[in-house]
């Protein structure tokens, strides 16, 4: 009889808490051992993407609204210089 596969998230929490389960991720293929490294990385990087997103929007918005509270007005005038 063919031993059943684990399902990704038993991968995960056996690779956080269980270090004898390690034998098991040896005994696997390489290439299923790069899938789950490449599928951990893909979670991480989008926590963290969406992360500093977040952390983007509200500084711009802090800049926002102090722009908007503390100046009262911006203009540009075009500045001409003759050669």
């Amino acid at each position: 009889m063919e031993e059943k596969e684990m399902n990704f998230l038993k991968k995960v929490w056996t690779s956080i808490r269980d270090f004898e389960g390690y034998e098991e991720f040896a005994a696997g293929k390489v290439s299923k051992a790069i899938k789950y490294m490449i599928v951990l990385t893909i979670i991480f990087s989008a926590f963290i993407a969406v992360n500093f997103t977040y952390k983007f929007y509200t500084v711009t918005k802090e800049v926002q609204n102090y722009i908007q509270d503390n100046i009262e007005e911006i203009s540009l005038k075009e500045r001409k210089t003759s050669n």
